[in-house]
């Protein structure tokens, strides 16, 4: 879901699911270049930042929930 709503704000990103990455752990890639400025970037963060909570609460799922899952928690960056 957040990788469909980041595509179409104009960010290419790739989904990592099962099996490519184990089972319960999936996400979003995306591929920093030199290519990008700084606005680019901030703008990605920033778009991630909205959409998560988002994403989090379709799925019924909870930031403390994928923070469990993935073994630490994530930098916080404005997200909930």
């Amino acid at each position: 879901m957040a990788g469909g709503a980041l595509r179409t704000a104009g960010y290419f990103v790739d989904v990592a699911t099962f099996p490519a990455v184990s089972a319960r752990r999936s996400g979003i890639r995306v591929t920093l270049t030199a290519h990008l400025s700084a606005d680019d970037v901030t703008g990605l963060i920033d778009a991630i930042a909205t959409e998560l909570p988002r994403a989090l609460a379709a799925e019924g799922a909870t930031r403390a929930e994928v923070d469990e899952a993935f073994g630490r928690a994530l930098a916080p960056v404005g997200i909930s």
